[in-house]
């Protein structure tokens, strides 16, 4: 039986590629941009119907927030265009969509976490795409998983951890917004709870996975500077004082009582997870 994995070489993909055939003992086929071009749809269908998967992962996606608000047609293109024929092609040769998508379909002006019933209201152009993807599964009435996650970080893709790490070298102080909060979760995360989706099946639809506790971006950097043993002064700022191109909610936390309910997998902490992550890759 085989799993296929679209986005081979992305922050959470890479690593699927290395720890999730042992975790279901299933061949895991990863497919780059230059084995198939997301955009293609005649390509999409065909790597799907000819290697009939059991599961298809679609951890494809243009993720630069800020590029995604002056390339908006590439950012559609890669985020939701290609998921009425994955879904077609899915339900064709009878496998399990799991699709990847953010806290950012929501505009984070709501006091209290996000439940998987709570309507999406994006602010900015990654999250609108990201929210017609879910919509185009939603339309196709597909057997899938769509599985928000939040504020990712890892060692194979550049993230908010590698920004700060190069800024600390750079200069004598940090500015970092600390009025946005959500969960840092690391790529191990995402694919514990994928390999837990495969392995238990629960029923089908949105899930929330996040780590468990919530922070801000500021006390993030701060916490994993510290841990670095890097004493580069951090300064908080507003959102507004931070004057990016892409809107963000101020509010990102996501509930994940639905998640912890099935019993399946419970996330460590955020702060586990940094700890774990210094220690396995460290940067000092």
């Amino acid at each position: 039986m085989t799993i296929l994995c679209f986005g081979k070489h992305g922050l959470v993909s890479s690593e699927l590629m290395r720890k999730l055939p042992g975790m279901c003992h299933r061949t895991v086929l990863g497919l780059s941009h230059r084995d198939c071009d997301i955009t293609d749809s005649t390509a999409i269908w065909d790597w799907i119907t000819r290697y009939r998967p059991t599961h298809i992962i679609n951890a494809a996606a243009f993720t630069d927030v800020d590029a995604c608000e002056s390339q908006p047609e590439q950012a559609y293109a890669v985020n939701s265009a290609p998921l009425p024929t994955m879904c077609r092609a899915a339900e064709s040769v009878g496998a399990t969509l799991i699709h990847l998508s953010t806290d950012y379909v929501f505009d984070g002006r709501q006091s209290t976490p996000y439940t998987e019933t709570d309507g999406p209201n994006p602010l900015n152009v990654y999250g609108a795409s990201k929210y017609q993807a879910e919509c185009a599964i939603n339309d196709h009435n597909s057997s899938a998983y769509i599985l928000r996650v939040q504020w990712l970080f890892g060692p194979d893709r550049r993230n908010f951890v590698d920004a700060i790490l190069a800024k600390a070298s750079q200069t004598d102080s940090l500015s970092v917004v600390a009025d946005q909060w959500g969960s840092p979760t690391a790529a191990s995360t995402v694919v514990a709870a994928i390999g837990a989706l495969i392995q238990h099946a629960p029923p089908l639809g949105i899930y929330h996975l996040r780590s468990q506790e919530h922070t801000s971006w500021y006390e993030f950097a701060r916490y994993f500077l510290a841990l670095c043993g890097i004493s580069t002064p951090v300064i908080p700022i507003s959102t507004d004082a931070a004057n990016r191109p892409a809107k963000r909610p101020l509010n990102g936390v996501m509930s994940i009582d639905k998640w912890l309910d099935t019993g399946m997998y419970a996330p460590p902490s955020w702060t586990e997870s940094v700890r774990q992550y210094v220690n396995l890759y460290p940067y000092i």
